[in-house]
């Protein structure tokens, strides 16, 4: 079918469509969901839901998680719109000893922030934001697995690929679409998928317009220039 439509299917995301298609969210708890629900060691009794591993495929692809999928990518295109990733390698194939799992990766070029993951369970339902700089992100935070997974505090990426009303520096634009990264610890500049961050209206998305002015708190595996970084997302 790939070579009829003259594009590339990656572990369910179309080639031609990316980055936007990277714009989905996990609902743990959709009317379709059967998140794989797993207690970690140092989280009690409650339950949690984590990303299943072994890995069936690459943390960028929807199909890496037991959930039901929400995409948040955009249907209309507007006068000022702008894509700020672009994707320079994408490769899958199944793993060797397993031929249900899918390996693969993605090599891109983008803007990086580094945050912070806050979570309060004194609040009902518990709220989950991101620490970017002395800005708080409240809204807009979907995590692909329980906050405890990667740990409360712990240095993220925020990744944005889709901006609504860019101006560039000086005016906020209207929405930012991001995913959040955790690295893998393998090697610098290697990401794993945490989720998505999207929010509109408001004056704090003007800071993910500007470069971030301390390189060495992002991790990368090249430096572009211009706020603009080339990493790998596994």
């Amino acid at each position: 079918m790939t070579k009829v439509v003259n594009d590339q299917y990656l572990a369910g995301l179309w080639r031609s469509q990316m980055p936007s298609t990277l714009l989905w969210s996990a609902e743990p708890n959709g009317p379709s969901s059967n998140f794989r629900r797993q207690k970690l060691p140092f989280t009690g009794d409650e339950p949690l839901w984590i990303r299943p591993r072994p890995l069936r495929a690459p943390t960028w692809s929807w199909i890496s998680v037991d959930s039901a999928i929400a995409f948040f990518f955009p249907v209309a295109k507007k006068q000022l719109d702008y894509i700020a990733v672009e994707v320079l390698e994408a490769h899958v194939e199944p793993v060797p000893s397993d031929a249900e799992r899918l390996d693969g990766y993605l090599r891109v070029r983008c803007p990086l922030y580094p945050v912070k993951l806050i979570y309060d369970r004194t609040t009902d339902p518990p709220t989950q934001a991101l620490r970017i700089g002395d800005f708080t992100l409240r809204h807009g935070v979907f995590l692909d697995e329980s906050p405890e997974a990667v740990g409360v505090g712990e240095r993220l990426h925020l990744m944005p690929i889709f901006y609504r009303d860019y101006h560039e520096r000086g005016k906020p634009p209207t929405q930012v679409r991001a995913l959040i990264l955790r690295p893998t610890g393998r090697v610098r500049g290697e990401f794993e998928r945490f989720g998505l961050f999207t929010d509109w209206g408001n004056q704090v998305l003007e800071i993910l317009t500007r470069a971030w002015g301390k390189e060495e708190e992002i991790e990368f595996e090249e430096r572009v220039g211009e706020g603009r970084y080339i990493i790998t997302i596994v």
